[in-house]
């Protein structure tokens, strides 16, 4: 099936190519030759659709809007944790996504978003490349409007951007020997600080969602739906429809002006450019709902697989008296009963045994072991916990004995230890 039919409209009409709306906050802002560049602004804290339109994102995230800077740059706080640089409060972050044309080495990064707060607004630029000889320039622009809106203390936002995103911008630039002076080929943008929400929020929902893909979490954890939208191999293969076509860059220069090139256009490839357009706006401008959401999770987690993942990841941020916070009443009060539920239990109270100990609260530790022990018989790691506890810091070998013999998997070098000391008591 097209993709148009799927959409079940067409894309932008040639004027709105051309332009933009005035009333709905989208213009096109610069171009030339091979590419263009357009911008889309709204306030914050209001839905997108309602002030830019129904093509300013996909279809589904009608009520999508984006946080205050206040509210992101809280969000990034919590995210980074208490040893993170200072937050910039008015421009906390600048988030980025391109589209390419492929997984290889050798992808072409034909389209770009970046979007960031301004005077109680929200401002995305986008470009999109239309010709592959006019790629330098097409990221110059990019890069150089990345290098304006940052400012100490503003994050690079993303979402898989340190494997995916980055690396590919890097090369490129470093291929078109983009940059300036002795630093020809690197551009000090693309090192900025960035925050990358895929390795919190995996943390976070990994044993509670199927995956952890942006569309799965815009619509499992914020509600929003997508219809209709353009896939990855989709958006890949658009690029190798735009190469092979003849005149592309030309129908496409100044935004569409020359209706007689833009009516000899396959209308197919016209309307799958702009629902990749649409894509690559719905992932820019949902990601700070989505870094405001796992955020809050990290404070309240909707379930005890949550909480053990916020509490893993505040851990990693260096904030181990907020997971163990987090994480605590949870595994006081959740019951056994259900299938699976003993499994992420004892994870989750090993987790936070682990938790006590490196705090030197060994007494609460050894209690969350015996609870393993009682839950889980013979359960390897907690006998073998406890075990340790008792010999080294109870002092009851006898006791330890009892407890490493009944693991599934005893270590015959602690049996023969804790028996020679047993024997002497």
């Amino acid at each position: 099936m097209r993709l148009r039919d799927r959409l079940g409209a067409r894309g932008p009409s040639k004027a709105n190519l051309a332009a933009g709306s005035a009333e709905s906050g989208a213009s096109r802002a610069g171009g030339g030759q091979g590419w263009e560049q357009t911008r889309w602004t709204a306030p914050v804290e209001t839905p997108l659709m309602g002030v830019l339109g129904p093509r300013a994102v996909p279809r589904g995230m009608e009520t999508l809007s984006v946080p205050d800077a206040a509210t992101v740059a809280a969000a990034v706080r919590a995210l980074e944790g208490p040893a993170a640089a200072p937050v910039h409060a008015s421009r906390p972050v600048v988030v980025l996504d391109i589209e390419t044309s492929g997984l290889g080495a050798s992808l072409v990064p034909y389209m770009a978003a970046l979007a960031w707060h301004e005077r109680g607004r929200v401002h995305l630029m986008q470009w999109t490349l239309h010709s592959p000889g006019a790629e330098r320039v097409f990221l110059a622009d990019v890069f150089s409007c990345l290098d304006r809106v940052l400012q100490p203390g503003t994050r690079l936002l993303s979402y898989n951007g340190k494997s995916f995103d980055l690396p590919r911008l890097r090369t490129r630039a470093q291929r078109l020997a983009l940059g300036d002076g002795a630093s020809r080929g690197e551009v000090p943008s693309l090192f900025a600080a960035h925050l990358d929400l895929v390795l919190a929020t995996r943390r976070v929902f990994k044993a509670a969602l199927p995956n952890c893909r942006l569309s799965t979490i815009e619509s499992e954890v914020l509600g929003h739906r997508r219809r209709g939208d353009m896939s990855g191999m989709e958006i890949a293969e658009l690029w190798e429809r735009m190469v092979a076509t003849p005149g592309l860059a030309e129908a496409l220069a100044d935004g569409g002006a020359d209706t007689t090139a833009q009516d000899a256009l396959d209308p197919f490839l016209r309307d799958d450019l702009a629902a990749a357009q649409l894509h690559n706006r719905g992932d820019v401008f949902g990601l700070c709902s989505v870094a405001t959401a796992v955020a809050q999770r990290l404070e309240q987690p909707g379930s005890l697989s949550e909480a053990m993942g916020a509490a893993t990841h505040l851990r990693q941020i260096e904030a181990a008296e907020a997971a163990t916070e987090v994480l605590a009443p949870l595994v006081d009060r959740t019951g056994l009963s259900g299938p699976g539920r003993e499994r992420v239990w004892v994870d989750a109270a090993l987790l936070l045994a682990d938790l006590h100990r490196a705090a030197d609260r060994h007494e609460a530790a050894a209690g969350l072991w015996r609870r393993v022990c009682e839950a889980s018989v013979g359960h390897v790691r907690a006998h073998e916990a406890l075990a340790k506890h008792l010999e080294h810091r109870a002092r009851r070998p006898d006791l330890a004995l009892e407890v490493a013999k009944a693991s599934l998997a005893p270590c015959p070098r602690r049996l023969a230890r804790l028996e020679k000391k047993t024997a002497a008591l």
